[in-house]
């Protein structure tokens, strides 16, 4: 939330300028994830347990992501 967020939490600010270059740095991980599972694969990562994953009100409302969790988890072994 912070890269769409932070310029309307700072207008008017002195920091504006700053939270702004900030928030332009700002990507949400899970995307970064899912942009490289090809290497998520090639870890062979393992995990023999249960998960329960639920969508988060940001990634949905905020960034329109509900394929890219779901992608990264199964690219998890066993799981």
């Amino acid at each position: 939330m912070m890269s769409r967020r932070w310029g309307e939490l700072f207008a008017g600010d002195r920091d504006a300028p700053l939270a702004h270059a900030v928030a332009a740095r700002v990507v949400e991980f899970t995307w970064v994830l899912a942009q490289h599972l090809d290497a998520l694969e090639r870890h062979e990562l393992r995990w023999s347990g249960t998960v329960g994953y639920h969508d988060s009100c940001h990634m949905l409302r905020e960034f329109s992501l509900s394929a890219e969790p779901r992608a990264v988890l199964r690219s998890v072994r066993d799981l």
